[in-house]
């Protein structure tokens, strides 16, 4: 038993000290594991998963940090990770949406408190996308939350209904037949406000 332990140990530092030369000790999977993805998937957006770690065109934290290998952290490097969810390249913004989804599972304190603005950024600039991501299992997205991080990015009645006149503008000339999801949604944001 005590030779089994001395493994593990001896394996944790090792895995530690290697992580450590790639990743800081905040973002170390090893000093923070309740801070990382344990969700694998084969396919996305269909294609092999392999296809996504292997471009590169996405950035290294976020590959680490879809592998477990990085520890999110209030830090740049984790908000650069979030920040990429709103890039203009469709072929690695499946790759990010996923990863930021997970983002979403775990995040807690100061991590938490930022999520809203990437929440809010992302529904805005693809609304689309969004709502049909909603209910696909593939990007396993947590509405909730999400929508709950959005709301409280919603400063006042005046920002929510900015907010609302943009996606509003963006269904009328891209996807009509989300407007009932669409007013759906609005409901559920709404209702996160009222809360006490």
């Amino acid at each position: 038993m005590y030779k089994a332990i001395s493994i593990i140990t001896l394996a944790l530092m090792t895995l530690s000290t290697c992580i450590g030369q790639t990743v800081s000790k905040e973002n170390d999977p090893v000093v923070h594991p309740y801070l990382i993805n344990t969700k694998r998937i084969k396919t996305l957006s269909g294609k092999d998963i392999s296809y996504y770690l292997n471009n590169k065109s996405i950035d290294e934290n976020s590959k680490l940090f879809y592998e477990g290998k990085f520890a999110i952290s209030d830090d740049e490097k984790t908000f650069a990770i979030c920040d990429s969810i709103t890039t203009d390249n469709p072929d690695t913004r499946p790759f990010y949406l996923y990863v930021f989804c997970r983002i979403i599972e775990i995040s807690d304190g100061a991590i938490a408190e930022v999520m809203g603005e990437y929440c809010t950024a992302y529904m805005i600039k693809f609304p689309c996308d969004f709502i049909n991501n909603l209910s696909s299992e593939e990007y396993d997205l947590p509405k909730k939350e999400w929508l709950g991080f959005v709301a409280f990015e919603q400063d006042s009645k005046t920002d929510f209904e900015n907010f609302t006149r943009l996606i509003d503008e963006k269904l009328q000339s891209g996807c009509t037949n989300s407007i009932n999801s669409w007013t759906e949604i609005k409901g559920e944001i709404n209702g996160f406000e009222q809360e006490p």
